[in-house]
């Protein structure tokens, strides 16, 4: 039987056994040396290097070359993790929940770091280097980050913002839907006099949770006191919900039983604060945070949040990304439902009423 070859078939198994004769590392013929070398258009030449590419035989470099990259079975996908430089708990401990699932999905994770105020972050995306990019912003976009998204070669998805009417790939958990579990919870519990204290900058996440608290507790009839710390960015907000606090409780007795942290970050210092001006948690003043993260339990009593497990993110993330590298086309939109980690710093104030 005679198998008839195309030129872009041809060209691909040659441009292969050439490269199977180095070492890797070792750099290739350019797109213009290789249209001349095998006498074929620019489109048949980057087509075969595409595929190269995608098999793991190749890596390119824009404005260094093309290089050997591999022995074609390319087993681990490269990610790309662009976060904010700014400290947050809840990025760290979900980057390290990638990692720790990473070799089980046969990837590896490499992290980059934007100042938390730039304003154009996707101009210099890290595209030839990687399968996915991965983004946790919680800004808005604007009309040319879209475009460049929009024309970017390799699948973008956003942790943590939903971005559905733009039609982008995003995995997130409502802010509001955050606020409102956490308001559900203590109005379950019993407690009718409830305050959220704001412990990071303004922005859409910490608004939309605050938004869904109020909305909740006023379908209850009840109003809610918002304390705000007024923490801008670059300040250091663990010292600056400490010294809100203390500054607070020096001048105000709190008519609240349950306080709703818009950050999980602040609760070591929020614990201390009140426990400093003799408040005992839970019994005096309740307290559950938004972040849903695990060093929580390790608190005096044991802080309740809510989130999602981050392992369980972790892999949500993971799975979408085999998704996207499956097909580039796939539009990959997911909206995870926040819990309760439930542990020991809610009173239950139901139970003490039973027993009246």
């Amino acid at each position: 039987m005679i198998v008839h070859q195309n030129k872009a078939e041809r060209l691909l198994q040659a441009l292969q056994t050439e490269i199977e004769s180095l070492p890797e590392g070792a750099r290739l013929r350019s797109v213009r040396q290789i249209m001349t070398r095998y006498q074929v258009s620019q489109s048949t030449a980057v087509q075969a290097l595409d595929k190269l590419e995608r098999s793991g035989w190749i890596l390119r470099r824009p404005g260094k070359g093309i290089f050997r990259y591999g022995s074609g079975n390319k087993q681990e996908r490269r990610i790309a993790l662009l976060t904010s430089d700014w400290p947050s708990a809840a990025y760290i401990e979900l980057e390290n929940s990638l990692r720790s699932q990473s070799s089980t999905y046969h990837c590896s994770i490499w992290r980059f770091s934007f100042p938390f105020d730039s304003e154009d972050i996707f101009r210099y995306l890290p595209i030839r280097e990687f399968d996915v990019i991965l983004v946790i912003k919680d800004s808005m976009l604007s009309l040319d980050d879209v475009d460049r998204i929009n024309r970017c070669p390799i699948p973008v998805l956003f942790i943590g913002c939903s971005y559905y009417e733009l039609a982008l790939n995003c995995i997130w958990v409502d802010p509001v839907k955050n606020g409102m579990a956490a308001a559900t919870h203590l109005i379950q519990k019993g407690h009718r006099r409830l305050a959220a204290l704001i412990t990071e900058p303004h922005n859409s996440i910490i608004r939309r949770r605050v938004d869904g608290y109020r909305l909740l507790a006023k379908s209850h009839d009840i109003d809610v006191h918002i304390l705000d710390a007024n923490i801008l960015n670059g300040e250091n907000s663990i010292i600056r919900s400490y010294d809100f606090l203390n500054d607070y409780l020096d001048h105000n007795k709190p008519d609240f039983t349950a306080l709703y942290l818009l950050s999980d970050t602040s609760a070591q210092a929020i614990y201390n604060t009140l426990i400093t001006h003799g408040f005992r948690i839970p019994e005096d003043i309740s307290l559950i945070g938004a972040d849903g993260i695990g060093e929580g339990k390790y608190l005096q009593p044991a802080f309740t949040t809510i989130g999602i497990e981050f392992d369980a993110y972790g892999k949500y993330i993971l799975d979408a990304v085999d998704q996207l590298i499956q097909d580039k086309n796939n539009i990959v939109q997911m909206e995870l439902a926040p819990n309760i980690i439930n542990r020991d710093s809610v009173r239950d104030l139901t139970e003490e009423r039973k027993r009246i």
